[in-house]
């Protein structure tokens, strides 16, 4: 809730404890440790997906607070995700063929999210994207 009604400087608040950390030490699963719970791995990929989106891309939802783009915040955030060791959780749920959460789907939108921190959103894309 907090990162749905937040403003930017709510979000560099969270980044500031450690939230993207936390976050990703839910999916510490690649290396067999403890039984592998898809639920739990979905909403922990989920939860990164949609702060990095809200990171690069902002916010302005008549519903929400607006919030502008961050991507100093997302270079910040990647490094959490290292230090965590969740970069190999993450490549290891790409190759999850479990249809029943698409875990692999929210593996590979992070991934995008992660290596895609300084695309200006408001380039045209080419039309190859299209």
């Amino acid at each position: 809730m907090i990162k749905l009604c937040s403003d930017a400087s709510s979000f560099t608040e969270l980044i500031k404890v450690g939230y993207v950390s936390a976050l990703a030490m839910r999916l510490s699963t690649a290396g067999g440790i403890g039984d592998r719970q898809d639920i739990k791995i979905f909403h922990g990929l989920n939860n990164i997906f949609w702060f990095f989106y809200s990171l690069h891309r902002g916010r302005n939802n008549p519903l929400q607070q607006p919030l502008p783009l961050q991507p100093a915040l997302c270079k910040t955030c990647k490094e959490q995700i290292v230090e965590e060791g969740a970069i190999e959780e993450i490549e290891a749920q790409l190759s999850n063929k479990q249809n029943e959460f698409s875990i692999n789907k929210r593996a590979t939108w992070i991934k995008g999210e992660q290596l895609n921190y300084y695309i200006d959103r408001s380039n045209a894309k080419p039309e190859w994207y299209q």
